[in-house]
């Protein structure tokens, strides 16, 4: 389960009073984030995408997903269908891609996008959670199903 903050003008004073950034908020949340311009350059990501994704952060911003290959071509285009509906002020997701580590592993992964201004610039706030345990545990359950119909059927 993840959490998105969304924190008013109120608490963002109380938040910054009290020492806390929100930049820090960003770098130690337990799920993977990130920070893309309309073009899907990343602009920020935070420890967990890091480790998620195996490259280090100065090596994910200022390029893009596509020059990474952290997708394969056929899922190229539903990304960038993604990024136009952001580009129009909407959030997407989730949304269901396979990843490409830079190790090569590929990771089964849900992403949520939301558009949002900083700056006064346009990006993309987006969130990447592994759903390799979840596949399993369905692929587990459809498998036990199909025995329960085999002895069912006998």
């Amino acid at each position: 389960m993840a959490f998105v903050l969304i924190v008013d003008d109120e608490q963002t004073r109380q938040l910054r009073d009290s020492g806390v950034s929100l930049g820090l908020l960003f770098e130690k949340a337990p799920d993977p984030y990130f920070l893309g311009n309309l073009k899907g350059t990343f602009v920020d990501v935070n420890k967990a995408a890091e480790e998620l994704t195996g490259y280090a952060r100065e090596e994910l911003i200022g390029k893009s997903f596509l020059k990474l290959k952290l997708l394969s071509p056929k899922q190229i285009a539903k990304a960038t269908t993604l990024i136009a509906r952001n580009a129009l002020g909407k959030d997407t997701g989730p949304d269901e891609f396979i990843l490409t580590r830079k190790d090569g592993k590929q990771v089964p992964v849900e992403i949520r996008t939301h558009p949002v201004k900083i700056q006064g610039k346009q990006v993309v706030l987006g969130l990447v959670r592994d759903i390799t345990e979840r596949k399993r545990a369905k692929e587990a359950l459809r498998e036990r199903v199909k025995e329960l119909g085999c002895l069912h059927a006998i």
